[in-house]
């Protein structure tokens, strides 16, 4: 499983720990339905964010093209993985080759293969639970803010 409803709770947690004087985060899911089941996770999955009143906060992009995923993953500032021992996760080097930064769970491909230190630097996060998910999104979301504002600070 790919553990959507895990992601959308730690999206949720996340955004009560950020700084409510910020802007807040969207969170956009991406994924094709192919039949009524996916359908059906869809729509539990958009009643989970209304449960979780964040709605507001959470996209969900079904069949986009090509042109479109490429977009999305452009303008993404991190991509979240949460299938446990998925053996590569190509969706993982999809996030790092837009630039985004990879959120992954701490298992199989992700893990031995994929979000490695590279040069002594961190290229990602690695997380199993709930907890640690927050806290990667935490961890993330304020290197984003952290970037923005040493880029608009005129004595940089």
């Amino acid at each position: 499983m790919k553990a959507h409803t895990l992601q959308l709770e730690a999206f949720s947690a996340a955004i009560k720990r950020l700084d409510p004087t910020l802007p807040k985060p969207k969170f956009q899911i991406v994924g094709s339905c192919r039949n009524k089941s996916d359908d059906d996770r869809l729509q539990m999955l958009k009643k989970k964010a209304i449960e979780l009143n964040i709605s507001e906060q959470v996209e969900f992009h079904k069949n986009v093209t090509y042109r479109d995923l490429v977009g999305l993953l452009g303008g993404a500032v991190a991509g979240i993985h949460s299938m446990t021992d998925e053996h590569f996760g190509i969706s993982v080097v999809e996030y790092m080759a837009a630039g985004a930064i990879p959120i992954a769970h701490n298992s199989a491909g992700p893990k031995m293969d994929i979000v490695l230190d590279e040069d002594g630097q961190q290229t990602g996060f690695l997380a199993c639970t709930v907890e640690e998910y927050v806290d990667a999104i935490v961890r993330t979301v304020t290197i984003f803010v952290i970037t923005i504002i040493i880029k608009n600070d005129k004595h940089y």
